[in-house]
Formats: C-alpha cells, structure tokens, sequence
C-alpha cells in the first residue's frame, strides 16, 4: 500500500461511517480518528444513565444540563479497545420557560483514538462539520 503522507493523518467520519470495519481500518493503518457513532438500538435514557454516574456535569440554564465524559470500549469485533467521548444534554425546561412534561435527552458519541479531552474532541469533529 502506498502512503500519501508521512505525516500523522486524523480521519473524521460521520455517523454513517460508524461500522465497526472502518474504525479497524483506521487502527491498521495506524491513522487517528474521530468517528461519530449512530446510537441505533441503544436508549438516549442509557446514555444519560452512563453519563450521569461517569460523566462531568455542567449546567447552562436553568432546566439544560449537559454531561461530558469518556470511556474505554470493547468489543469483539474490534481489534483492540478504543476510547469513547460522549455529551449528553438533558433538558427540562425550554430556553422559553416552559416545563417539558418528559425531558428531551440529546446524545453525541464519538469512537477515537485521541487522549485529548472530550470538549477538544467534540471540537475538532465539529471544526470539520461546518
């Protein structure tokens, strides 16, 4: 295979190009990246459940708290565990005041191999994105 760069190369994908083939293509090509993950079958509620116990808290206004954190994941289709960088956002109360009779929870989950934090995580896809 022949190498475009010699240089460190960092992949962005979208949630659409979460398979689990391409984040071990990434890893034997020893390229970095940052995949946004499609929750598919997994519960906002899970992830808020996760957050809540893990996660660092902060809250913008009053009824909006977003949950920011990482974790190690395994899985057996995945040549080696990978880190994941999740922001939950719960919201209680819309930004006009009015009470939310169920909260509304906002999940954004990003499989990487970067070590830095979630929030530079979060901003490099998002740089990417716009």
């Amino acid at each position: 295979m022949r190498r475009a760069t010699d240089q460190p190369l960092l992949v962005r994908m979208d949630a659409s190009n979460d398979a689990l083939v391409n984040v071990n293509a990434c890893l034997e090509q020893g390229a970095d990246f940052i995949i946004k993950r499609n929750l598919r079958r997994e519960s906002p509620e899970e992830w808020l459940m996760i957050a809540q116990q893990n996660g660092m808290c902060c809250e913008e206004r009053n009824g909006k708290r977003f949950y920011l954190g990482a974790m190690e994941w395994n899985d057996r289709k995945l040549n080696r565990p990978i880190r994941v960088v999740y922001q939950v956002i719960e919201r209680t109360i819309e930004a006009s005041e009015r009470l939310l009779l169920v909260p509304e929870i906002e999940v954004h989950i990003f499989f990487t191999t970067l070590d830095c934090s979630p929030w530079q995580v979060i901003r490099l896809y998002r740089e990417c994105h716009q």
